[in-house]
């Protein structure tokens, strides 16, 4: 999970603009507030294409809370 994430960075996700992946966590940024996550709370990854557009998206799925 940490390479795919890291082929990432700098790039838009679901969760905002994936700014760092290092040692067990990762950290996205959305509207100027940067948010640190786990690798653990991921629950799954999804690379979805837009082979009109061009380009890729990854959306980042975490583990829901109770």
């Amino acid at each position: 999970i940490k390479d795919l994430l890291q082929k990432y960075e700098g790039k838009a996700t679901s969760l905002g603009t994936l700014k760092r992946v290092a040692g067990d966590f990762f950290v996205v940024e959305q509207e100027g507030v940067a948010s640190m996550y786990p690798l653990a709370v991921i629950h799954m990854l999804r690379i979805v294409k837009d082979e009109e557009a061009g380009t890729e998206t990854l959306e980042i799925h975490l583990v829901a809370k109770d």
